[in-house]
């Protein structure tokens, strides 16, 4: 099978743990996801391809968000857990049913030996459609109407062609 091209994909979590990179001497919690769906290539589906994942702690500020707020490592895993499901009420090392169904970022980065290889950039809760409730879909229709018709009158009313 072909790498996993950069996508969003529909995936679900098929091993996790807690664990420690002694090189680095810093905890992580491993995922593993199985691709459940997403983009394809050239025909070529990868539901069923496999990626694993190291989400590391740590109190290193990797980027401010929106507020202003600094946004550790610590931060970003703990947000990723509780995407996969994770409540906060187990303790790491002992976490169960990480079963969630979610949305994970495929980025390509590049390995040791030079090539590029996927690697999750993000993890996020499984976006759920829900059906527009009838009044606002009438007040919508109504805005919708209205700007068309603006948008008709404004056209009818210049004819010029600008170029």
């Amino acid at each position: 099978m072909n790498s996993l091209p950069e996508g969003i994909y529909k995936a679900k979590i098929t091993d996790h743990h807690l664990a420690y990179d002694e090189r680095n001497q810093s905890e992580y919690y491993f995922l593993k996801f199985k691709i459940l769906s997403g983009p394809t290539t050239d025909d070529k589906t990868f539901e069923g391809f496999t990626l694993e994942h190291r989400a590391y702690f740590g109190d290193r500020v990797l980027f401010t968000d929106k507020s202003g707020r600094p946004k550790t490592s610590n931060d970003m895993t703990v947000e990723m857990l509780q995407a996969c499901g994770w409540d906060g009420k187990e303790a790491l090392d002992s976490i169960t049913g990480l079963t969630k169904e979610v949305m994970i970022s495929v980025v390509m980065k590049p390995g040791k030996d030079g090539k590029d290889y996927p690697r999750v950039k993000s993890i996020r809760r499984e976006f759920k459609q829900a059906a527009v409730p009838k009044q606002r879909a009438s007040e919508l229709n109504a805005r919708i109407k209205k700007i068309l018709a603006e948008s008709q009158a404004a056209d009818a009313a210049d004819q010029t062609v600008p170029f």
